[in-house]
């Protein structure tokens, strides 16, 4: 699906949630920063259906769902301010370009992009990569999620790791090409996601 196209539908799942034409214009605003990252709409794409993800894990669950939504739709959004040549980069990363590719996640970075109308979408963003078994960053700590709001940070977070996840081995992305969707991605998930396990559990049916 084109561009413009994912836009109007992004445009058309926001009034269904009840936004107004403001917050619409707002979330499209941050939408068109990841539209725009230089890697001919891999990740705008990517992002659309991480969004997708999100929204049905949200309904099973009985989340937030427009927040599950436009977390997904933003998770990447750091990525605006990662060099183009490491995003556009299709292969396994050297220890220079992994460090390069950590500024997406991060919180000040974040903060910048989104903004004060988002700091739970930020938080939540921040960890999407904290649970991988592999390197993961950033590192949690016993403090990162104390509190109402930060137990609430640690659970969405957990679910838009296992959308992202699910959406990158979907598109055959980040080295899982031999893994299938359907017959293998709960075990895949469990064994480079295991910390996010811990409430996290899987939809009946394939996302």
């Amino acid at each position: 699906m084109k561009g413009r196209n994912l836009i109007n539908k992004i445009s058309s799942g926001l009034k269904q949630f009840g936004f107004s034409r403001d917050e619409s214009g707002k979330v499209l605003d941050k939408v068109g920063i990841v539209a725009g990252i230089s890697d001919d709409g891999k990740t705008f794409r990517h992002s659309v259906g991480v969004a997708e993800n999100f929204k049905k894990i949200g309904e099973f669950y009985g989340l937030n769902v427009p927040c599950c939504y436009v977390s997904g739709l933003l998770h990447d959004i750091g990525k605006s301010v990662v060099s183009s040549e490491i995003v556009a980069f299709d292969k396994k990363y050297n220890d220079a370009m992994y460090e390069e590719m950590k500024k997406h996640v991060n919180v000040s970075i974040l903060d910048e992009l989104l903004g004060g109308n988002f700091s739970f979408i930020r938080d939540v963003c921040s960890y999407h990569h904290a649970f991988q078994k592999r390197k993961p960053y950033p590192r949690i700590r016993e403090s990162s999620f104390s509190g109402k709001r930060g137990k609430k940070v640690f659970l969405y977070a957990q679910a838009l790791a296992w959308s992202d996840f699910a959406d990158a081995i979907h598109r055959n992305d980040g080295g899982m090409a031999s893994h299938s969707l359907i017959e293998s991605k709960e075990k895949v998930f469990e064994e480079n996601y295991p910390a996010a396990c811990t409430v996290i559990k899987f939809l009946p049916t394939p996302i």
